[in-house]
């Protein structure tokens, strides 16, 4: 096991996958998933729609944890 330390800006998202969640990621669905999330965190419903049909996989392995940073107010 690694660490490394990510510096993140307000509105920034990190997401950890599996490899076969990577093609979500990557070509016309990262156009499609950069429109529908620059706004901010979407709802959990609107996350795992897009991974369910983004990419067919059949049974594979779908585990991805997306953070998103917020802005602090104080």
């Amino acid at each position: 096991m690694t660490w490394q330390r990510i510096e993140t800006r307000p509105g920034d998202a990190l997401v950890l996958c599996t490899g076969h969640c990577v093609d979500l990621f990557t070509g016309r669905n990262n156009e499609a998933l950069t429109a529908a999330w620059s706004q901010g965190p979407p709802e959990l419903p609107s996350v795992l729609g897009h991974f369910d049909q983004a990419v067919p996989l059949g049974g594979a392995d779908r585990t991805a944890v997306c953070l998103w940073e917020h802005e602090h107010r104080g």
